[in-house]
């Protein structure tokens, strides 16, 4: 009885051991400044619609479209599509249609690419703030 209640005891601290390895970590920006110095692009956007494309694993990659309505840190305008994965554990980030997000991105292989640990973190007015006016 004891030696399984041993293998339970186990079983369960490597299954918490394994449960917190899969999933995501990202850095801790302490101010929209921080967060911004390790931002390539950031804009004001509605999401608009959805696509994929394959990726160099040969794997069917979700993007997100987005209508944007202000830049304010990069380069970005029109309609922006932005390659993202979904699951949580990965650092995912999901969008839904019709709603407006800030959204920041970096370039990767030629496309804006975004994810749970590049998401903003602050409220709007910290970047323009940051950034010293309304846009850019």
């Amino acid at each position: 009885m004891v030696r399984r209640l041993a293998l339970v005891v186990a079983f369960a601290l490597a299954s918490a051991a394994a449960g917190e390895a899969a999933a995501c970590s990202c850095a801790r920006y302490e101010t929209a400044e921080a967060q911004l110095a390790q931002t390539e692009v950031l804009f004001l956007a509605k999401a608009v619609g959805e696509d994929s494309f394959t990726n160099i694993h040969g794997i069917p990659q979700p993007m997100t479209r987005f209508e944007v309505v202000r830049t304010l840190k990069g380069s970005v305008a029109g309609v922006a599509p932005v390659a993202h994965v979904r699951e949580e554990a990965f650092c995912g980030i999901q969008y839904a249609k019709g709603q407006t997000y800030l959204v920041a991105a970096y370039r990767f292989e030629g496309r804006l690419w975004t994810s749970g640990c590049s998401a903003p973190r602050f409220p709007l007015e910290d970047y323009e703030r940051a950034l010293g006016q309304g846009g850019q």
